[in-house]
């Protein structure tokens, strides 16, 4: 994250050092500082893509080996507690969230420190400029925190929905021969779509917000 935040200031330090006042050899320096940092870049970039992909891949293998363990655990006593569908939900959905969180951690933390790179370096150039990213990325986390609270709970609403529905899945595979035994598969299936496209719905809605 921080090598990204390079190539700019090295390509206006070829412009101002060697383009505008022709000197060919500090030009040349600085185009050799830019092809080196954009070499270095791509080289971090698939590092940095395995190693997320590593990261994601263990959360989501090691929640699932949790969550299996502890619904052994529970044994008889797990339907009591929680449904089907809930941890049809927890093992693929929450997964899956888990990994996804533990994937935007890393590039997360080098946001920072490449914030706190690009002011110093915007120091050196204009000081106005440099306090405005100083205080304008704060007051911009400060004012987007209630829209992301609204987020979260719009997220929350959606996930239990995906519970519901998944339970609901799951007991008409469960019933599905007593269900075709007293005609009411087509009843079950029908609202099943109905569910399912109450939650595509709500799905569409969460992605607005």
């Amino acid at each position: 994250m921080v090598c990204l935040t390079l190539p700019p200031y090295l390509l206006s330090r070829a412009i101002d050092d060697g383009l505008a006042t022709g000197d060919l050899a500090v030009l040349t320096g600085w185009v050799a500082a830019v092809l080196g940092t954009g070499v270095l870049n791509a080289w971090l970039a698939i590092m940095r893509h395995r190693t997320m992909t590593r990261v994601r891949m263990d959360a989501a293998f090691r929640t699932a080996h949790v969550v299996a363990l502890q619904a052994a655990r529970l044994g008889a006593a797990l339907p009591r507690k929680v449904t089907a569908g809930e941890v049809v939900t927890i093992g693929f959905g929450d997964a899956a969230m888990m990994s996804a969180t533990l994937t935007v951690t890393g590039p997360g933390v080098g946001a920072v420190l490449a914030y706190i790179v690009v002011a110093v370096l915007l120091l050196a150039v204009s000081p106005v400029l440099a306090a405005v990213v100083l205080l304008g990325v704060p007051l911009l986390v400060v004012l987007l925190g209630p829209l992301l609270g609204r987020l979260r709970g719009a997220e929350t609403a959606y996930r239990a929905g995906q519970g519901e529905l998944a339970a609901r899945f799951a007991d008409i595979v469960g019933g599905l021969r007593v269900l075709n035994g007293i005609g009411g598969k087509d009843v079950y299936a029908a609202r099943y779509r109905r569910g399912s496209q109450e939650l595509r719905e709500r799905g569409y809605r969460v992605g607005g917000r």
